[in-house]
């Protein structure tokens, strides 16, 4: 019987305007992730894209991956995930089935 698992690869990608600055992104993103971002705009896809990252507060505490903390990334790296990632590279719903109905 075929397993439904998650079947993304992840890719460490080094920031470039924050030294030191490293994200851990998905290779593609899944049915869900596209569900529930719709039409939101880059930033909250990105925040789906990005499994992890090591960018802290001014306490030292680990930021989580938000959709307004991924705001505050300068768009060079923005850029720099999203070219990681592979993302810009891919169509999604090329190999999606046609619905003849």
């Amino acid at each position: 019987m075929p397993k439904l698992i998650d079947p993304r690869k992840t890719i460490k990608v080094k920031l470039v305007r924050l030294e030191g600055g490293e994200v851990e992104v998905y290779d593609s993103l899944l049915a869900k992730d596209i569900e529930d971002v719709g039409n939101a705009g880059t930033i909250p896809v990105l925040s789906r894209l990005i499994k992890s990252w090591n960018l802290e507060d001014d306490k030292g505490q680990i930021l989580p991956v938000t959709p307004e903390n991924v705001g505050m990334l300068d768009v060079r790296d923005l850029k720099v995930i999203i070219d990681g990632s592979g993302l810009n590279e891919q169509d999604f719903l090329a190999d999606a089935p046609k619905d003849n109905s």
